[in-house]
């Protein structure tokens, strides 16, 4: 401050005097906000670093305080060269006396996030009071810094149950002969429940000894659990392919993906299943077949048929098996002066023996590859 004095001369002759006072303000002392999270238990933090990822839920709440004076106080957000709601961030600001709180929230989202452009993130948080008594803006600040990783991802199981009559299945080879049906139910499971990844299992490619012919697949697609369905009821003729062969043994594979959709983590494996295509073997008979009946009508052995008992009581059949090299056809029953008595072409026949002589009497079983002969007597 100047201060200056002069008179009132008529000429003006006599120059005025100054005065200068140097004054300083002295303002009240005023102490700064203070803001924390509950991310530590450290008070005076003021940069804390996190890992998180993808598909985390997190939450933690930030406190503004200004408890001295008392004074009106406001907390809020700032991301550094990024806006943290494009990011799915969520944050209130909140003004308050004294004390202020407001919760982060951040669910970390696969379509948010994009790591090839931004896996580290500065998230700025403020408290600042600028309605205290002088009106001068007093602020505190503290940094988050997050680095987002990858999510986790447990890798699909894949199992595969032989629903199958008569084929076999284990461990990834199946045996399957011509007339049966190989059904096999293939199931991906998997373990990822937040959130659920959507499965999928689909054939690649298939070969072998020529091309397997006749068999169904779809491939599917969706959540835990999946499951598809392979079947196959291969045919004799599986055997040529149009051209004749002595080979009555065939083998083939199938390769099958399957895998999650998981974010950043997907995973796929491969399996195969081998297949073998085998003809039913038919030899000679495995049992004697049976050289004596009586049809004396007792209910006893009172006909004749190529039969046993199995180890269960249980009547089966003695004669050999059909398979793609040889069918049954016929069987013819003569007497010993080589009349024929009896013909069937049914496996299952029956010679009751009725108005014959009691005797000895010749068999003669035939198939489309092979004959069998015998005799039988016929006894009261």
């Amino acid at each position: 401050m100047r201060l200056l004095v002069d008179d009132l001369d008529k000429c003006d002759i006599n120059p005025p005097d100054t005065l200068t006072y140097n004054l300083a303000v002295i303002l009240p002392p005023y102490p700064k906000p203070f803001i924390d999270t509950d991310l530590t238990t450290d008070p005076d933090e003021v940069e804390v670093s996190i890992e998180k990822k993808i598909y985390d839920s997190w939450t933690f709440n930030v406190t503004a305080r200004d408890i001295v004076s008392d004074a009106q106080v406001t907390v809020r957000m700032e991301g550094d060269h990024f806006n943290p709601s494009d990011y799915g961030m969520q944050f209130t600001t909140k003004t308050g006396v004294g004390t202020v709180t407001s919760p982060f929230q951040w669910d970390l989202l696969c379509k948010k996030i994009n790591l090839l452009d931004q896996d580290e993130f500065n998230i700025g948080f403020v408290a600042i009071d600028s309605i205290n008594k002088c009106r001068l803006r007093q602020i505190d600040s503290l940094v988050v810094k997050v680095k987002v990783l990858k999510p986790d991802n447990s890798p699909p199981l894949i199992s595969i149950t032989n629903l199958s009559n008569g084929a076999i299945y284990e461990d990834g080879n199946a045996v399957v002969s011509p007339g049966q049906e190989l059904n096999l139910q293939f199931d991906v499971r998997d373990t990822d429940v937040a959130p659920k990844d959507s499965l999928h299992v689909k054939m690649l490619k298939h070969g072998g000894d020529g091309n397997p012919l006749g068999w169904t697949w779809q491939d599917v697609g969706g959540p835990s659990v999946l499951t598809g369905s392979f079947l196959w009821s291969p045919l004799c003729s599986i055997f040529t392919d149009g051209e004749s062969t002595d080979i009555y043994e065939k083998n083939y594979y199938f390769d099958f993906e399957y895998g999650d959709n998981r974010c950043l983590t997907a995973v796929t494996n491969t399996i195969t299943l081998n297949v073998k295509v085998k003809d039913v073997e038919s030899g000679g008979f495995d049992h004697e077949p049976p050289n004596v009946f009586t049809p004396n009508g007792d209910g006893v052995n009172d006909y004749y048929a190529m039969i046993r008992r199995d180890e269960f009581g249980e009547l089966v059949n003695i004669l050999p098996p059909d398979n793609c090299q040889g069918v049954f056809e016929n069987i013819r029953i003569y007497n010993r002066w080589g009349k024929e008595v009896f013909t069937s072409g049914d496996r299952d026949f029956k010679w009751y023996g009725l108005s014959e002589a009691a005797g000895v009497y010749f068999y003669h079983v035939v198939f489309t590859n092979k004959e069998f002969k015998g005799t039988v007597s016929l006894r009261d």
